[in-house]
């Protein structure tokens, strides 16, 4: 795809998605994690204010 078009090629890297260095070798112009790296961030805030609320 990154061969037959002149436009940029953006990829939302998902499980079972090549790495991240093959995907720049086939010309992949961006790599994006999408909102799972924010998700994971939250999910570690909640569970660490849980805790402190709990006097844990």
């Amino acid at each position: 795809m990154c061969r037959e078009t002149a436009l940029p090629v953006n990829v939302m890297l998902l499980d079972g998605a090549p790495p991240a260095r093959t995907l720049g070798d086939l010309g992949v112009a961006r790599i994006s994690h999408g909102p799972g790296p924010y998700r994971t961030a939250m999910r570690q805030f909640r569970e660490l204010a849980e805790t402190a609320l709990s006097g844990g």
